[in-house]
């Protein structure tokens, strides 16, 4: 009988970060000109656009930075749109100041959302107030009829 034994010197051992935001992506071709990440994407008859009405029924996902999954191949024609997790959104004032838990949807404003004051379609929940900055977090996207 043969028993091997090794010994091994205690090391440091460093393990990359986990992002603090992400989710899951489907990467698709959008038919819109300067999408930015943050922005609220609508599946179309048109294909897959920035959302342009308040409350909209064809709410698909956000555009992500960096998904943590993404499906489909990606290309310099796609873009990653987070359909689940956690992500960046753009928002304005126009439903109102945006607390910790508030819905957000789409508004008027292209690819942007807003606080939702009435039921509808979301994106998902604040994660953050909105003040007057560009991006704000929410957790969990096309959330929809949560209200």
């Amino acid at each position: 009988t043969l028993i091997l034994v090794a010994f091994f010197a205690p090391k440091t051992v460093f393990a990359q970060e986990q992002p603090s935001l992400g989710g899951v992506a489907v990467n698709v071709e959008i038919n819109d000109s300067n999408v930015e990440v943050g922005h609220i994407i609508s599946s179309t008859s048109e294909g897959y656009k920035k959302s342009t009405v308040a409350y909209d029924k064809l709410i698909f996902g956000v555009v992500a930075e960096a998904p943590i999954i993404s499906v489909e191949p990606r290309s310099e024609s796609t873009r990653p749109i987070i359909t689940t997790g956690e992500t960046k959104v753009r928002v304005n004032n126009k439903g109102g100041n945006i607390e910790i838990g508030d819905l957000i949807t789409s508004s008027e404003d292209t690819g942007v959302g807003q606080k939702a004051t009435k039921a509808g379609n979301t994106v998902g929940r604040a994660l953050e107030t909105y003040a007057n900055s560009v991006l704000a977090s929410t957790k969990g996207t096309n959330a929809k009829n949560d209200r």
